[in-house]
C-alpha cells in the first residue's frame, strides 16, 4: 500500500547518487510492446521485457541505470509499487540499462518494462551513461521529450500527481530544484524556512521535503521541540511509502544524535518495512543505524549487520557507510572486525574521494574502539596526505554539514577542530570558534559547545550563529531535565 496519493554536483554527491536518473516523459505512440521498441529520451530502445499496459497510457516513467545492478536491486520493489499504483492513471514504468544487465533483469519477469539499446550500438550506451551522469533536463510533453529529471525516485509520487492532475509543470520543476538546493545546504545554516514551507506544500509525499523541514528546525532555527514535531509529522505522512520513508530516516538520523525518542520512533517505522526489504542494502543500512542508536533491539541489529556484507559486495561507498554505522553501536568493539573488513574492501588509492572516506571511517573506528594512539597517528598521516592537506576549519565544517558526510565522520571533524583550537589558542577567529563549537556539539559535548557558541555569538552575531546557539541551549536544557528525571 502506498501512502495517501498518495547542481553541479560535488564528487562525493556523484558517488552517493550512484547512477540513477528518473525522467517523466510523454509516451510516444510508437512506444508499444507490439513494436518491441520504444522511443525514449535515450533514443529508440529495444523492449526486452514488457507487461500488460493500459490502453489509455499517457505518461512513462523511465528509470535508467549504469553498468551494475546494485542500485537497481535496491529500487526494484519500489518500482513495482509505482507501476501497480499508477497504472490505472495511465502511467507505464520502464527501467533502462545496458544489454547484459537488461537481459538478466528481464529473466526475473518484473512487473514493469525493461529496455536496452542495441548491443552493437556503443554510441547509444555511452549516451545513456552520459545522461545518467548529467543534471536536470526540462522539456515539453511531446514524444520522448523530458518533462522532469531527478537523481532519486523519492518525489516521484508527487511528480506524477502534478502530471496526472495537469498541474503547472514549470512550478514542479522549480520546486524540485529548490528542494535539491535546500537539502544540500540546510545544515550549513541560514534562512531556509520559506523554501522548506514551499517544498513541503508542493511535495507532501517526498522524504527529502519532510527531512528538510526537520533539518531546518535543528540547523537553522535551533528549535529542537519543533524539530521533534516535524519528525513525527514526517513519519506519519510517509509511514506506508517505504522509499521516501527511508530517505527521510537517513537524513534525520544523521542530522542529530541527541534525541533518543526520535530514534525510537524512526526505528519502529522502519521495522514495519524491514521484512519486505531484507535484500535492500540502502534500507538495511539506514535501519541498522536506527537500531544501533536506540540500543534496544540488539537481535534485530545483529541480523542486519550479519546480512549486509553479502548485499554490499563490490559497493565501496556503502562499505564505508556500513563500517561507520557499526561504530555507532553501544559496544563498537563487538563489530570492530566487521568494520575493519568493510573499510579494507573499500580501499582504492587511485580514487581521492574514496581515500578520504577511508581515512574518516578508520578514524571513527579507532576512536570509538578507544585506540587513541592509533587515531592520533592516523591524523598525522591524514594531514600529510593530499586528501587531508586542507584548512582545519573548512575540513571540519564541511564534514559536519554536507549531506554525504553529515553525521558520519564527526570524530575526524572533532580531531581537526581540536587541532585548530590548539594552534589558534586565544587568537581563534569568530568563524573558527563557531565551527569549533559545532565539532564539540556533534560529538556529544553539549555544555562546551554552548560555552564556545556564546563566545562566537558575542564576537559576531548573525542569524546562523544565533540559530546554533538556540539549538545548543535547548539541548543542554533537555539533557539536564533527563538527568534530573534519572533517564
Amino acid at each position: 500500500m502506498l501512502h495517501g496519493m498518495t547542481s553541479g554536483l560535488r564528487p562525493e554527491e556523484l558517488l552517493v547518487r550512484l547512477a540513477t536518473i528518473v525522467s517523466v516523459c510523454w509516451l510516444a505512440p510508437s512506444g508499444t510492446a507490439q513494436d518491441a521498441r520504444a522511443e525514449t529520451p535515450f533514443g529508440s530502445l529495444q523492449i526486452v521485457h514488457s507487461v500488460p499496459e493500459s490502453d489509455d497510457a499517457k505518461f512513462h516513467l523511465w528509470v535508467a541505470y549504469r553498468d551494475h545492478l546494485d542500485t537497481y536491486r535496491d529500487d526494484a520493489h519500489y518500482i513495482a509499487e509505482l507501476q501497480a499504483h499508477w497504472s490505472p492513471k495511465g502511467v507505464v514504468v520502464g527501467v533502462i540499462m545496458p544489454p547484459d544487465s537488461a537481459r538478466v533483469v528481464a529473466k526475473e519477469q518484473p512487473a514493469f518494462r525493461v529496455l536496452t539499446p542495441d548491443k552493437d550500438n556503443a554510441l547509444a550506451i555511452d549516451g545513456i551513461r552520459d545522461r545518467v551522469r548529467g543534471g536536470t533536463l526540462l522539456c515539453g510533453k511531446d514524444g520522448s521529450q523530458v518533462i522532469l529529471t531527478s537523481a532519486t525516485l523519492d518525489g516521484q509520487h508527487d511528480a506524477l500527481l502534478h502530471l496526472t492532475e495537469d498541474r503547472d509543470e514549470p512550478s514542479l520543476a522549480r520546486v524540485m530544484r529548490t528542494l535539491n538546493s535546500t537539502v544540500a545546504n540546510v545544515a550549513d545554516g541560514g534562512l531556509f524556512s520559506v523554501q522548506v514551507k514551499r517544498c513541503l506544500q508542493a511535495l507532501p509525499n517526498t522524504g527529502r521535503a519532510h527531512a528538510a523541514n526537520v533539518l531546518c528546525q535543528w540547523w537553522c532555527i535551533g528549535d529542537v521541540d519543533a524539530a521533534r514535531q516535524a519528525v513525527f509529522a514526517g513519519l506519519d505522512a510517509l509511514a506506508d511509502d517505504s522509499l521516501p520513508l527511508v530517505v527521510f530516516a537517513d537524513l534525520v538520523l544523521r542530522g542529530d544524535q541527541a534525541d533518543i525518542e526520535v530514534k525510537k520512533r524512526i526505528a519502529a517505522a522502519l521495522a514495519q518495512h524491514a521484512p519486505t526489504h531484507k535484500n535492500n542494502a540502502r534500507f538495511q543500512l539506514v535501519y541498522l543505524r536506527a537500531l544501533l542508536h536506540t540500543r534496544e533491539d540488539r537481535r534485530a541489529a545483529g541480523r542486519a549487520a550479519a546480512m549486509l556484507p553479502r548485499l554490499l559486495k563490490g559497493r565501496p561507498l556503502e562499505q564505508i557507510h556500513f563500517a561507520e554505522t557499526l561504530m555507532d553501536a553501544e559496544l563498537p568493539m563487538a563489530f570492530r572486525d566487521q568494520a575493519e573488513h568493510a573499510i579494507k574492501s573499500a580501499e582504492n588509492p587511485a580514487n581521492p574521494v574514496m581515500t578520504r572516506w577511508v581515512f574518516c571511517a578508520r578514524h571513527k573506528l579507532l576512536t570509538r574502539c578507544g585506540d587513541t594512539d592509533a587515531a592520533e597517528k592516523l591524523m598525522i598521516a591524514y594531514r600529510k596526505h593530499p586528501v587531508g592537506k586542507t584548512d582545519y576549519n573548512n575540513d571540519a565544517w564541511y564534514l559536519m554539514v554536507q549531506n554525504p558526510s553529515m553525521g558520519r565522520f564527526d570524530t575526524l571533524a572533532f580531531a581537526q577542530g581540536k587541532k585548530m583550537e590548539k594552534d589558534d589558542g586565544a587568537n581563534i577567529s569568530t568563524n573558527n570558534r563557531d565551527t569549533l563549537a559545532l565539532t564539540y556539539f556533534v560529538n556529544g559535548h553539549y555544555e562546551r559547545a554552548l560555552e564556545l557558541q556564546n563566545l562566537a555569538t558575542k564576537g559576531g552575531a548573525n542569524g546562523a550563529f544565533l540559530g546554533r546557539l538556540k539549538r545548543y541551549e535547548a539541548t543542554v536544557a533537555r539533557m539536564a531535565t533527563k538527568k534530573g528525571d534519572g533517564k
